[in-house]
């Protein structure tokens, strides 16, 4: 009888600490938002695992996924009323995941995306405030936790720094060399690719003029002091920077994403979208 009621016992424990693991598990989840491009069964998933998780930290890994989400259901939605709503939920959820666990990087990506997106929505000059709340989480994943492998990090810097009238064009682009570097394997995220040609042909230096950069960059990427200085300026030894042009880069990046694309053996709906994007800038610059 006693060996009954262990095995019984023994059978209770598995199935209960089967369950907190698949509490935990959000690659469901995931796989719903980055291949299936599935936001609506990403966040009934999510919701789903609510009152499940425990933790401080599975929780947060939990509540920024959800930030990520209302993020992007927020963006397809067309009421400016509703996009608010979406984004501040948004903010609210990667706010509390930073609370729960402080050193989890995407909880503030995610809470520099809500920010971002929301400040779009106020007047211009409301939206000046909303900068330096983006910037110091994005200097807290790069520099004070140094997660430097987070792509969307270097983009979303990028991206302030290329539509902010008193930063620099240069900084962007090379903070966006940075984020194509730092994709994921198993994504293709050609919209990347994209945004970093359109700033490289608005720039449109010289080989020449790059190769003059290129010496100066040199020097301040190995004196930088974080890491955000230091990849502000061109790793020459990554790049090659000097030896094309700015049109010409651009046209590289676009080839080498096609490949990537025509080679993947999977392609989300944005993957489909962005390639007939790609090819039409292609024809573009090449005109």
């Amino acid at each position: 009888m006693n060996k009954i009621r262990r095995l019984f016992t023994i059978i209770g424990l598995f199935l209960l600490s089967f369950q907190i693991m698949a509490a935990t598990d959000f690659s469901y989840a995931d796989k719903m938002f980055i291949k299936q491009c599935n936001y609506l069964a990403a966040r009934n998933t999510l919701d789903s695992l609510r009152n499940i998780v425990s933790g401080a930290e599975d929780r947060s890994e939990l509540l920024w996924r959800l930030s990520r989400v209302y993020l992007v259901l927020g963006e397809q939605e067309k009421d400016r009323t509703i996009k608010h709503s979406m984004y501040s939920k948004g903010e609210s959820y990667a706010q509390e995941a930073i609370d729960l666990n402080p050193k989890n990087p995407y909880a503030y990506m995610w809470h520099c995306a809500s920010v971002g997106r929301n400040c779009q929505l106020k007047p211009l000059m409301e939206q000046a405030k909303s900068v330096p709340i983006m910037i110091n989480d994005l200097t807290i994943i790069l520099n004070d936790l140094s997660r430097t492998d987070i792509s969307e990090a270097w983009q979303a810097l990028a991206e302030i720094y290329f539509h902010h009238p008193f930063k620099s064009n240069d900084c962007a682009i090379n903070f966006m060399r940075k984020a194509i570097s730092e994709i994921p394997a198993d994504e293709l995220r050609l919209s990347s690719y994209i945004f970093l040609s359109d700033m490289l042909v608005k720039r449109d230096w010289s080989a020449e003029k790059r190769k003059k950069g290129a010496q100066i960059s040199k020097k301040s990427f190995d004196a930088a002091k974080d890491n955000i200085e230091k990849y502000s300026f061109s790793d020459c030894r990554q790049t090659g920077i000097g030896s094309c042009s700015d049109r010409e880069e651009a046209v590289s990046l676009l080839l080498s994403a096609s490949t990537l694309y025509k080679s993947a053996k999977f392609h989300s709906p944005n993957d489909i979208k962005d390639y007939e994007k790609l090819k039409n800038k292609l024809n573009e610059i090449k005109r």
